[in-house]
């Protein structure tokens, strides 16, 4: 499972090219942002909406591949 540390340091193609080689799912990719939005949200205040049920429906209907 990659840690927050792994994830912090790739930008989005960095972690969508996790997800095409089978290294992490966009599931596990969705736990770690969801995670650590919980954790520092209560500090910031800077989440106004939480759109993770669509994140996750998204998911699982299929995310769209590269071209």
């Amino acid at each position: 499972m990659l840690t927050f540390d792994e994830y912090q340091r790739r930008d989005a193609v960095g972690l969508a090219e996790l997800v095409a080689h089978g290294q992490v799912t966009a599931s596990e990719l969705l736990g770690i942002a969801i995670a650590r939005s919980e954790a520092v949200d209560p500090k910031i205040n800077a989440s106004s909406q939480r759109h993770w049920d669509e994140a996750r429906h998204a998911i699982e209907t299929g995310l769209p591949t590269a071209r």
